[in-house]
């Protein structure tokens, strides 16, 4: 899974997040896998994330969310 593919996956789901699940269903992947490629796109600053209840959600950082 690359970033592209991510990133075109959130735009395909209904919603404006996207969960490691997700990630991990549609791209027959681990968990830990599609966490680690999430969280390295937040790291470069293209998506977000914050924790709701037990699931992180992830979305496209937007200018405001950019240091």
């Amino acid at each position: 899974m690359t970033e592209s593919e991510i990133l075109a996956l959130l735009d395909r789901i209904p919603g404006p997040v996207i969960a490691t699940t997700d990630v991990a269903e549609h791209f027959d992947s681990t968990t830990e896998g599609a966490r680690r490629k999430l969280n390295d796109l937040c790291d470069a600053g293209v998506l977000d994330r914050r924790k709701v209840g037990g699931t992180r959600v992830y979305w496209r950082a937007g200018p405001e969310d950019k240091p």
